[in-house]
């Protein structure tokens, strides 16, 4: 057997042994029944309900509040509001703590019964962490099949860059010319820097972050990305509505959504064809007729849009089912779809699909608008000429010396004076001699020999009140938890500009004058 067919056969099995996994876990659920007071006083419990919450037994449960073992006490409070208003909850996902401490996924659900309420509770944990991992297989899944295209993008990154580069000498005598060179590298750096972040932002296993952002930002992220890595036989095209209002969103999480589709388009269109991705707003009330769980009173409006092969009746009702795929064996988990469903319903939001065979698709997002704009939405920044520079003396530890020379020729020539290391140890030897000096460490996460974050200890432990600014290009979530468990506070996102840093060390100094 080849190594291929090995691999394409191991692959296979890998996707079955999940799917039937989720199935399991999704029809074997641990229900447990409860009744309970007006208080949220347990008066009833069945042996389910002690397994999950680890009691010894039901008794043992009796009396005790169902709601203080919510891990947020403000879901307590969301919990009451909304029994108050709707007299009852279905199926509403809820962090406990169980008696040990140990945090689980329950589905809850409760109706009034007598002068108290009754329902279930279902331990949905071991599902819930399954859907991570499949979800994250699907993301990298995705990636994978822009590769060719991000792969052909950075060699025309590099070729401009090197072309350019090799022109500079030649060109130094005519202004006009030397300045374009100097332009097209500067922007083919910013194009690169900006392909990284967003492969980055489509793989990242990061947890949602919830901001206020406006989706004609991320769209037009998305349309760059997509019209450097799709066929060229597909016209990518969009239409925007412009002063689009606030949602509420993690953008990361709203990125994968419209990747999801705009791959599911792209497959839909094997000869060619149209992708085309729009946006506007409307009202709540008229989509109710359609959407029974339209509960806001404005949603924003995406629609992405193909002119490929189209779906047939049978196939439309099962598109957003885990697992259920029209691709050829290996050419899909199924879960794309899927995953787009799961994380607009996570977000208030609603998803519709209108197709026809041989004529193409149209997907529909609906998100619920931000009632009222964020304040400082938009901070102005300064523009390079006006950061300031300053006396002080700063330790750079960057193991990349180009780099590291770099930004030592900038900060001198804004009167600093800079000692420079090049790896963690050495870096922290120069700390211990030049510790009372040294006014902020500008510390690359990412060293050999030392790692930035030990770096980091180490000097906090010499002086706790020391100023530092951990610099990385990317932080996966285990490492990022560590870093703000050290109580590293400032950080500047590689690849920066000199600027950038200029900026962040005058913002640490000055932070407490």
């Amino acid at each position: 057997m080849s190594r291929d067919s090995a691999e394409h056969g191991s692959m296979e099995e890998g996707h079955s042994a999940s799917e039937k996994s989720y199935r399991d876990l999704a029809e074997n659920l641990v229900v447990g029944v409860y009744k309970t007071d007006l208080r949220g006083n347990i008066s009833y419990a069945n042996e389910a309900l002690a397994d999950i919450f680890e009691f010894e037994s039901p008794t043992a449960m009796m009396a005790k509040s169902l709601l203080a073992w919510c891990k947020n006490p403000d879901e307590r409070d969301r919990i009451i509001e909304l029994i108050k208003r709707s007299g009852k909850i279905e199926g509403m996902e809820i962090e406990f703590l169980t008696t040990s401490g140990k945090s689980k996924n329950l589905l809850l659900s409760a109706s009034p019964e007598g002068n108290g309420m009754s329902g279930m509770i279902k331990d949905i944990t071991d599902m819930r962490q399954l859907e991570q991992q499949l979800i994250q297989a699907q993301k990298l899944e995705s990636l994978g099949t822009l590769a060719s295209g991000i792969a052909h993008d950075f060699n025309n990154i590099l070729g401009i860059i090197m072309g350019h580069s090799t022109m500079l000498e030649q060109v130094r005598s005519d202004p006009t010319k030397f300045s374009q060179s100097v332009e097209a590298i500067t922007n083919a750096s910013i194009r690169g820097a900006s392909l990284v972040k967003q492969l980055l932002t489509f793989a990242g296993q990061t947890d949602a972050v919830f901001a206020s952002i406006r989706i004609n930002d991320i769209i037009t992220e998305v349309t760059k990305l997509l019209q450097e890595t799709f066929p060229k036989t597909i016209t990518i095209s969009t239409s925007l509505q412009k002063d689009q209002p606030w949602i509420v969103a993690d953008p990361t999480q709203i990125h994968q959504v419209l990747l999801n589709l705009c791959i599911n388009a792209r497959d839909a269109m094997p000869k060619g064809g149209s992708l085309s991705i729009s946006t506007g707003f409307l009202e709540g009330e008229p989509l109710k007729s359609k959407f029974p769980k339209a509960t806001a009173r404005r949603y924003v409006q995406i629609e992405v849009a193909d002119t490929g092969i189209g779906m047939d009746e049978a196939t439309r009702r099962r598109i957003f089912e885990p697992f259920f795929t029209t691709k050829g064996p290996g050419k899909g988990t199924g879960l794309g779809l899927a995953l787009v469903f799961g994380i607009v319903e996570n977000h208030g939001g609603l998803v519709g699909v209108e197709t026809k065979l041989g004529v193409g698709t149209t997907f529909t997002v609906y998100l619920p608008v931000q009632e009222r704009a964020p304040e400082n939405s938009q901070p102005s920044r300064l523009v390079a000429q006006d950061v300031a520079g300053g006396s002080e003396t700063l330790l750079l530890i960057e193991d990349e010396e180009t780099l590291r020379e770099l930004v030592k020729a900038v900060l001198v020539s804004k009167g600093y004076t800079v000692i420079t290391a090049e790896d963690g140890k050495q870096g922290f030897e120069a700390f211990l001699r030049h510790q009372k000096e040294i006014a902020v460490v500008i510390l690359d996460l990412g060293l050999p020999k030392l790692g930035g974050l030990e770096v980091y200890k180490r000097v906090r432990e010499k002086d706790s009140k020391v100023k530092v600014i951990l610099a990385s290009g990317f932080i996966d979530p285990e490492t990022k938890s560590e870093v703000y468990e050290a109580g590293v506070k400032h950080f500047v996102q590689k690849p920066y500009s000199p600027d950038d840093v200029l900026q962040r060390i005058r913002d640490v100094i000055d932070g407490d004058k």
